[in-house]
């Protein structure tokens, strides 16, 4: 059974793949920029020797395009990890863990595209680990209880002497008479 702060820490982590989620994809949104004013440059001021074919306007439009859905994407996550925050972090570590099992479904699973896959994969397995810490405990079985019950030393009907139980007969002994009681 994993441990209490087990769900935290998978959650925690989910949030920090967040976060390099977030800058990895700014990362690419201004390297396709870049992109886009190398290559614009490129058709418009073409070099004089060893001119790059293939350097199309749609080429230039698509690199673009894509640094400004990266840098979307970035902006995104970082909302997503302030999310997760918000609405997972803080409530493990009150213990709120019903709370926290309502949000995280939903924020994991957008988490798998924003947080890179990582992310919200990391958030899916606190859920399950979230699950197991919530499951009742059973409760603890109580040891059976001994066989043997004291019994009052019987006094002989003969001599007036306590006997003595003999546990492999199941009897009462008289030792001054000798016999079975």
């Amino acid at each position: 059974m994993p441990s209490e702060t087990q769900p935290y820490a998978l959650a925690y982590y989910g949030w920090s793949m967040h976060i390099v989620g977030a800058v990895l994809w700014l990362l690419l949104g201004f390297y396709e920029i870049y992109e886009h004013f190398r290559q614009s440059d490129l058709m418009t001021n073409p070099p004089t020797t060893g001119v790059p074919a293939g350097i199309s306007s749609d080429t230039v439009f698509l690199a673009l395009v894509l640094g400004i859905i990266f840098i979307f994407l970035a902006m995104l996550a970082v909302v997503w990890a302030v999310l997760i925050r918000w609405r997972i972090l803080e409530p493990l570590q009150r213990s709120e863990y019903e709370f926290a099992v309502r949000n995280i479904m939903l924020l994991g699973a957008l988490g798998l595209l924003f947080g890179f896959g990582a992310g919200g994969a990391l958030l899916m397995l606190s859920y399950a680990r979230m699950r197991d810490v919530m499951r009742p405990k059973p409760a603890p079985v109580a040891a059976p209880a001994t066989a043997y019950v004291a019994q009052a030393t019987p006094i002989c009907p003969t001599c007036g002497h306590e006997g003595r139980f003999i546990h492999t007969q199941n009897r009462w002994h008289c030792d001054t008479c000798a016999k079975y009681m």
